[in-house]
């Protein structure tokens, strides 16, 4: 988890992404991929630990990261695909991007608006964020 405290400890966040603004393409990417390494090393660290009978644990540090980002804009081709795409996102989360906490059991889990904001995000969520999805439905039952 050392690898993950370094790589968090530089930033999870855009600037332009915490005041709800569209980041520079290349600014998104930086930080999208710091998230899902991130993710990733936590879903290895999970693996390591069911497979050996160890108990799992949910990840308190990580809350308030934001989801794994759309498809549509991973799938961007260009700055401009990726502008308007970003432009819709922020329009889709007017109220607040879904955080990697919303898919952990909580006292708002099965609430409608959280069942509305999950239904939201997994329409538009990419192979990664179903697998990870996954995982947090099967580890958490949100």
């Amino acid at each position: 988890m050392e690898m993950a405290f370094r790589t968090a400890r530089n930033g999870l966040f855009c600037a332009a992404e915490l005041a709800h603004a569209r980041p520079t393409w290349e600014s998104w990417i930086v930080v999208a991929a710091k998230r899902r390494a991130v993710f990733t090393m936590y879903l290895f660290s999970s693996v390591y630990n069911a497979d050996r009978l160890l108990p799992n644990f949910v990840a308190d540090e990580m809350r308030g990261v934001y989801a794994p980002g759309n498809k549509a804009l991973w799938e961007a081709e260009d700055r401009e695909t990726w502008n308007r795409e970003y432009d819709r996102h922020l329009l889709q989360w007017e109220d607040g991007m879904l955080e990697i906490s919303e898919l952990w059991r909580s006292a708002e889990t099965g609430s409608a608006e959280r069942r509305e904001r999950l239904e939201r995000w997994v329409q538009s969520a990419d192979e990664f964020g179903m697998m990870l999805f996954a995982v947090c439905v099967h580890i958490h039952g949100c």
